[in-house]
């Protein structure tokens, strides 16, 4: 049997860090991309969420006929480490992550054709108050 010289040894250390390292780096890419993903689903489930909570209290606060109200409504400061904007137009109602620029919308179901629709709000405030005056519809 031949001994292995000591160059053969050396060289063989060496491929074995190499592999491992490889691994690693193969690893910790595969594990990133799984992060990133997940974390993107999580952020549109949470901001469709959040649309169709203020879409279902607007819509609780019209079936008020005639009375000039206004509701509170807790929301949360921040979806997935992210800030994000509602805002309220004849349009609809549009939910905007502020970093990613990802946004949900909810044409309202037609209701912009009865009563004007007007408010944005930052989600840093924790809650919106979203009021009904008339035939027009106010988030603040």
């Amino acid at each position: 049997m031949r001994r292995l010289s000591g160059q053969s040894l050396i060289f063989e250390q060496v491929l074995l860090f190499g592999i491992g390292v490889g691994i690693f780096v193969a690893l910790f890419a595969v594990f990133t991309v799984y992060q990133n993903y997940f974390t993107s689903v999580n952020l549109h489930n949470q901001l469709d969420e959040v649309k169709d909570v203020v879409v279902l209290k607007i819509i609780k606060l019209i079936e008020k006929e005639n009375v000039t109200t206004h509701m509170v409504v807790e929301i949360p400061r921040r979806i997935s480490d992210e800030g994000y904007e509602i805002v309220l137009s004849n349009n609809g109602l549009n939910v905007t992550s502020l970093l990613t620029g990802v946004s949900k919308s909810s044409s309202l179901y037609g209701l912009n054709e009865s009563y004007n629709l007007t408010g944005s709000v930052m989600s840093i405030f924790g809650r919106i108050i979203i009021y009904k005056k008339e035939n027009k519809i106010i988030l603040s």
